[in-house]
């Protein structure tokens, strides 16, 4: 706290609620002719004096008078670069013959709100835009739902890798009752992606016939590139207690490139409980890691348990994918370490997948066994969910009098990172080698910090974006005896 100073409006009021008459500050300038996204990690100059004070245990720069989205540009405090352009080019470098990864789709749910008497999240006007209150935790109407799919579409189809892990999509079996429905929503994202890229590209991954104990109404699945690779065999969830009722099950495919002299590999899907809420009395016990840290851990070592057991997978590289819901530094990651899956985007300096109130972390991760590592020469967290102001999101599209939603835009298509990792496969006519467990170079690094990783550290200097309901602050957190290099 001592490290977190917040650039005021000089106004009390919240643009989302109250004040939803008042054009959003920063983000909206000049009336509301001008739109600009701010980002996490977007570097600012001060244009204008501000007054710096403390008030409600926060220090502040405060702007001499308030700042609305009427405000003109050339009269804000503060000045930035778009840095948008760089970030949407940067996923198209990543190095690799194949490439996997994992998504986020913020809850895609084709079954609507509107059809399931669910009550709603509404805009300005009183329309409904997200539903609440029911099984149903998507959009509540198809104008909605079109706005949120044309985001995730356009995302995913940029992110351009071979096979895909996703979190957050709909398990139809559960919220109709009809199990010959569990994979409804899959097939229809994938139908929606082949008709944006004008080619049937993409394929699901059918349901296995044993399914999970008592799913959640949201799953994790896989889809992938039918024209460079295919599954192998049937998928296989990992059912097992410690994610029943608390956490998405497990799901892990082989996939073999087409190319067959090329090796096959394995990827596993996971979505654990989250930090929001404690089960089985797993209370916060603030040390960083949020409530319901063991019951993360016992997922943790379940998918060890469950990896382990995989006796045809034993020599293959093995790709783990997903929000683990538990930051770089926490016991469920050096758990996973300490069991031969190591941190691929602490390896290749991929940078972090999620923000909380200004401050950068990784909940989502894609880790490797030793085979895995050997092969993998680059990553990237693509930055365009978590560092962008969540105004501009579907579900808060016309909460403000001036609507900043971009359709079809890949910003905002989720509050979460996906991970880009690229990595070559050896021919299956060459010796397998396997790393040597004595070379440094391949043991996991011992967790150190806070539990929670460095996210505080890692968001020296930079400004973040407007989070929450982009009301009263947007902070950033930066080391104090640098300021003077920073807002210059």
């Amino acid at each position: 706290q001592a490290e977190l100073i917040t650039l005021d409006d000089g106004r009390s009021g919240r643009y989302m609620q109250g004040d939803k008459d008042v054009p959003l500050p920063w983000i909206v300038q000049d009336d509301g002719q001008t739109i600009k996204s701010i980002r996490t990690g977007d570097q600012v100059d001060f244009q204008n004096p501000v007054i710096f004070d403390y008030r409600f245990d926060l220090w502040r720069f405060q702007p001499t008078t308030p700042v609305t989205g009427a405000t003109a540009g050339v009269d804000l405090p503060i000045t930035w670069e778009d840095s948008r352009t760089a970030e949407l080019a940067a996923i198209d470098n990543v190095d690799g013959n194949f490439h996997i990864a994992s998504f986020n789709v913020l809850n895609y749910f084709t079954s609507l709100g509107k059809d399931y008497d669910c009550d709603a999240y509404t805009d300005i006007s009183g329309n409904p835009i997200s539903a609440r209150g029911c099984d149903v935790r998507g959009a509540y109407s198809e104008q909605a739902f079109a706005d949120q799919q044309g985001k995730i579409v356009a995302a995913i189809n940029k992110l351009d890798v071979d096979v895909l892990g996703l979190e957050e999509i709909e398990n139809t079996y559960a919220v109709t009752g009809d199990v010959e429905r569990r994979d409804e929503a899959l097939n229809k994202l994938v139908d929606a992606l082949n008709t944006a890229h004008g080619s049937e590209r993409w394929a699901a991954v059918e349901s296995p016939l044993e399914l999970g104990t008592d799913e959640d109404v949201i799953r994790v699945a896989f889809i992938y590139d039918m024209t460079t690779v295919k599954p192998v065999g049937e998928s296989r969830i990992f059912d097992d207690a410690a994610y029943t009722g608390t956490a998405r099950q497990p799901l892990a495919q082989e996939f073999q490139p087409l190319d067959e002299s090329k090796e096959s590999f394995v990827g596993v899907v996971n979505h654990f409980k989250s930090k929001g809420s404690p089960v089985n009395g797993d209370e916060d016990m603030n040390d960083g890691q949020g409530h319901s840290a063991n019951v993360r851990l016992a997922q943790a070592q379940a998918l060890i348990d469950h990896l382990d057991n995989q006796d045809d997978w034993a020599d293959k590289p093995v790709f783990i994918l997903g929000d683990l819901n538990a930051y770089s530094k926490e016991t469920v990651l050096s758990t996973l370490a300490g069991a031969g899956y190591r941190n691929i985007a602490e390896a290749h300096d991929a940078g972090l997948s999620y923000q909380f109130s200004g401050r950068l972390g990784s909940l989502d991760h894609a880790l490797g066994n030793a085979q895995a590592m050997d092969r993998t020469v680059d990553a990237e967290v693509w930055d365009i969910n978590a560092d962008e102001p969540l105004a501009f999101e579907y579900s808060r599209r016309n909460y403000n009098v001036v609507d900043v939603f971009e359709a079809d835009n890949v910003f905002r298509s989720s509050d979460h990172d996906p991970i880009k990792v690229g990595f070559n496969l050896k021919s299956t006519d060459a010796p397998v080698e396997t790393p040597d467990e004595d070379d440094p170079a391949e043991a996991p690094a011992e967790p150190t910090g806070s539990a929670a990783g460095s996210s505080t550290g890692t968001t020296v200097g930079i400004l973040a974006a407007l989070v929450g309901l982009l009301g009263l602050a947007m902070p950033w957190v930066m080391e104090l005896p640098s300021m003077k290099a920073i807002f210059k």
